[in-house]
């Protein structure tokens, strides 16, 4: 049983529950009795209790040698000082005091968990063999956040583990807390760096929440850095949804009038755009946003359907940093009109005025995905490549950045690749 519920009352405990102090886990204060019961040990390593029936946690602590093959099939979760089950049987209510709680179960991994990238896809999921709350019932999962809901740059998020202590890191191991600002935020990979303010071994596997309450990334690796997996790259995995890979892909041809009007959707009904071929034709305007010589179409590798709806959704200033979709969930960039505003300066990239969100007519998507912005940089935006996204993704919205050319058309820095998910 996989459950994906929104605990919005949960929630919002949480997010009374975050600590305020900013200290290490090597040096910080321990976690209150009550609070994080879903964080728990997995083997030697730290887990979150996700759903009734899983618990996130990260693949090499339980694969040697980096290597997918070689790792444990089973392990247990074990949670500390919870209340568990009364027993019916004995004179004692034993509901009324805390005890620790172990539940077997089964660990699955994520794919691409291999070298040489095995530390980007670092994550392993344990189904238990039985549901959490039949051994601990106030034990409440803590939800995976949004996948459109990403860590920003400077956020302050909380990280949560049963790892060892001191500035040494030799010291007993010990449930604690420590809040950092993000320093980097990536594809695969949201870093803190702070001298002496680190993840400990035995945390790798532990939570990262945001204010919120929620979990949005895993603790992986530990060094002079804190190095955590953000999940809504990999959400739909984490999920158990399926992925969907690319079937026909083509080039369509765009051109001049289509790239500056407001008109028909640039691909076939039931493609989506992957890629373009942007083509900094002067002719229009020095200053003018550029045309979009073809853009790239990829059909699903299921059975696609017509669009059902479309409507143009204003997007303008957006364009220019990576914020969320332009598209609400479940609708597709199809087409854009773009608006070469000068406003910004006369050599920037353009604003997009405006895009062309379309909706499935069959089978409906309500929700958007595992999420990631993904690299695209000079080469790729101004060739006929591969798509911008990993298969099975569909591009939701743009970072445009000119690179510094004076006039030419803009190269985009990243784009933001969504998958559907029901």
């Amino acid at each position: 049983m996989r459950l994906f519920d929104v605990f919005t009352g949960l929630a919002a405990f949480l997010c009374l529950a975050i600590p305020s102090t900013t200290f290490a886990l090597s040096e910080g204060t321990p976690v209150p009795p009550g609070q994080y019961d879903a964080i728990g040990r997995v083997n030697g390593c730290s887990g979150t209790l996700i759903s009734p029936t899983q618990v996130l946690t990260a693949a090499h602590c339980f694969c040697p040698g980096d290597k997918l093959g070689a790792c444990k099939p089973r392990a247990e979760f074990k949670m500390f000082g919870v209340h568990p089950v009364d027993n019916p049987a004995t004179s004692v209510n034993e509901s009324a005091y805390p005890t620790d709680v172990t539940i077997p179960g089964t660990l699955r991994f994520h794919p691409q968990y291999s070298q040489p990238t095995w530390n980007l896809n670092d994550f392993a999921v344990l189904d238990l063999d039985m549901p959490a709350y039949t051994k601990a019932p106030s034990v409440q999962p803590i939800p995976l956040q949004n996948p459109i809901v990403m860590p920003r740059l400077g956020e302050t998020l909380w990280l949560v583990g049963h790892g060892h202590t001191g500035t040494d890191c030799k010291g007993p191991r010990q449930k604690r807390w420590l809040a950092l600002p993000t320093a980097e935020v990536i594809a695969h990979a949201v870093r803190f760096i702070q001298p002496g303010r680190n993840a400990c071994p035995g945390d790798s596997g532990g939570a990262v929440l945001d204010q919120t309450g929620r979990l949005v990334a895993v603790i992986s690796w530990i060094g002079t850095e804190t190095n955590t997996r953000p999940t809504h790259t990999s959400y739909n995995w984490i999920a158990g949804l399926p992925n969907t890979p690319y079937g026909s892909c083509g080039w369509y041809p765009v051109g001049r009038q289509q790239s500056h009007v407001a008109g028909a959707a640039w691909c076939p009904s039931g493609q989506f755009l992957t890629q373009f071929d942007l083509d900094g034709d002067r002719g229009l305007d020095d200053h003018d946003a550029p045309i979009v010589g073809q853009a790239r179409c990829c059909a699903p590798a299921a059975t696609p359907s017509a669009w059902s709806q479309c409507n143009w959704v204003r997007v303008g200033r957006g364009s220019h940093q990576a914020s969320g979709a332009w598209c609400p969930a479940g609708s597709y960039i199809t087409q854009f009109d773009l608006d070469g505003d000068r406003a910004l300066g006369g050599g920037d990239a353009p604003i997009v005025g405006q895009a062309l969100c379309c909706r499935h007519a069959s089978p409906p998507v309500n929700n958007w995905g595992s999420a990631a912005w993904w690299p695209v940089g000079l080469q790729q935006s101004h060739g006929a490549g591969k798509a911008w996204c990993p298969s099975g993704a569909y591009l939701a919205a743009f970072d445009l950045d000119s690179g510094g050319q004076t006039h030419d058309s803009p190269y985009v820095g990243q784009a933001l690749c969504i998958k559907p998910r029901p």
